[in-house]
């Protein structure tokens, strides 16, 4: 907790530097992380890993949920856009049959862990936490991508498609942003054609609740 309040206090400073790496360092450093939570034991690494994670995840979760019902925030972005048959910004294609993988990702994720994942079973002390585990997380993760897109939608349409596409596709759809300045401002990011943006959505959010 220290260390995210602090954090931006020391971007500039000597250990801000040391701690911040080249992308062609990360590319290096993530695949032998890789290997070794691959390779240890579930109990030397991963366990006390996401046992750790899972109080930031979870806290950060019910305090956007809680954000959400206090701001109450408007949705600024319509129902069906002109990209709703294809040709999108951040998405080629039509709607359908895009929205069926949305679906089902959100919707089965708490089972393919079990299929595809080598970790979670092995963390399981019995047979019977399956269905709670499985259940669970497929519910847990549906709360967060409707969380996901409400925060999305809060956000002005321009500046979301500012965020989630280069700055040359952009540019083709003729939209001026709105508060993309000062959300980066605000955020020490340049949040231009940064895919994703979670960053920012739950800067809006927690913007809000302060000025409520």
């Amino acid at each position: 907790m220290i260390g995210v309040f602090l954090g931006p206090t020391i971007q500039e400073t000597a250990l801000g530097k040391f701690l911040t790496f080249e992308s062609q360092t990360l590319a290096i450093i993530l695949p032998i992380y890789a290997f070794f939570a691959a390779a240890l034991p579930v109990w030397l690494l991963l366990a006390p890993r996401d046992y750790l994670s899972s109080f930031v995840k979870i806290g950060v979760f019910i305090a956007l949920i809680i954000g959400v019902f206090i701001i109450n925030p408007a949705i600024e972005m319509p129902a069906l856009t002109e990209f709703v048959n294809g040709g999108g910004p951040i998405l080629a294609g039509p709607v359908w049959p895009f929205i069926s993988i949305t679906i089902a990702c959100g919707a089965i994720s708490g089972f393919h862990a079990f299929v595809a994942s080598g970790t979670t079973p092995k963390m399981l002390d019995r047979w019977s936490d399956i269905k709670v585990v499985g259940f669970g997380g497929m519910f847990v993760e549906c709360l967060v991508a409707i969380m996901a897109l409400i925060a999305a939608t809060a956000l002005q349409p321009a500046d979301y498609f500012a965020i989630n596409s280069t700055p040359e596709v952009f540019e083709t759809l003729g939209m001026n942003v709105v508060h993309l300045p000062e959300l980066s401002e605000e955020i020490g990011l340049d949040l231009e054609g940064r895919t994703g943006g979670a960053v920012t959505l739950f800067q809006v959010i927690g913007k809000r609740i302060i000025e409520e």
